[in-house]
């Protein structure tokens, strides 16, 4: 006997891979599935019979909206690229990106998260922190709008530095190279070289000297990003190990912070997004 039938599919892509999920006519998700990037999205749509579903894409497409605005735009038509090992076409339309010209900023495919976020806490006002594995955005919310975007390359300078992105081993180590860029965020560079010359030097394991990276490059972007979170509601969003770092440096200025679970926020926000919008 065959299982529900799906209707719609969500798609999401950024630098940290490519999710996909089927919905039908209730709200929990029929399936999901994770590939590494949009030519994978074929072979997951076939393995679950669902080819003849449309296809919502955030992350990729092109379209964009300009702050301030809701995260969920009207769905943009796409000519989308021609994609390998499909059984029967696929319609793709693209979720577009939220964007802002000045300071010049992109929501870079997390427009689901942040919709699931708001759809879960209706009545938020403050600031989301949304941590991935190349880049984190920070998004000032107030009445049910995204108001302004601040993004930061965090997680890649931490791979390009020798660490291992922003996940952390020893949270005291990681909270003490944090608050020292926090206060002298000109320190940022230098403390990067000293982390990678301790490490060849035997004095420091992989694990210390990612700590030392991750929490220098965790602490400069707090200085930078202060006037976003400072006096402000904040809630992290994001992967386990970054979001678990952003909100050790931000309780630690003695903010109160709503770790919110990043499944549960995609899932809600990709089924607001295709009843909307499919």
């Amino acid at each position: 006997m065959e299982g529900p039938m799906t209707h719609a599919i969500a798609a999401e892509l950024t630098a940290g891979g490519l999710w996909a999920a089927g919905f039908g006519t209730g709200a929990a998700p029929l399936w999901q599935a994770h590939g590494a990037d949009l030519n994978d999205l074929p072979a997951l749509i076939d393995a679950q019979g669902a080819s003849a579903a449309p296809v919502l894409v955030a992350g990729a497409g092109g379209a964009r909206v300009t702050v301030p605005c809701a995260p969920l735009a009207a769905p943009a038509p796409w000519e989308a690229p021609t994609l390998p090992g499909t059984t029967s076409d696929i319609r793709l339309v693209a979720q577009p990106m939220l964007s802002q010209s000045s300071p010049p900023a992109l929501s870079g495919g997390l427009e689901f998260r942040v919709a699931g976020f708001l759809d879960l806490n209706p009545k938020f006002d403050g600031v989301l922190c949304l941590p991935g594995a190349e880049a984190t955005l920070w998004a000032l919310i107030s009445a049910d709008e995204v108001v302004s975007l601040s993004g930061f390359r965090s997680g890649a300078l931490a791979r390009a530095a020798g660490g291992a992105g922003l996940s952390i081993d020893n949270a005291p180590r990681f909270a003490e190279a944090a608050a020292d860029t926090l206060d002298r965020p000109e320190r940022l560079a230098a403390r990067l070289a000293e982390a990678g010359a301790a490490r060849a030097l035997g004095q420091l394991d992989d694990a210390a000297m990612q700590d030392r990276i991750a929490g220098a490059l965790v602490g400069a972007e707090m200085a930078a990003s202060r006037a976003y979170w400072l006096g402000q509601n904040v809630a992290v969003v994001g992967d386990a190990g970054p979001a678990r770092a952003y909100a050790l440096v931000l309780e630690a200025q003695g903010l109160p912070v709503l770790r919110a679970d990043l499944d549960t926020c995609r899932v809600r926000g990709a089924r607001c997004a295709v009843s909307q919008g499919l």
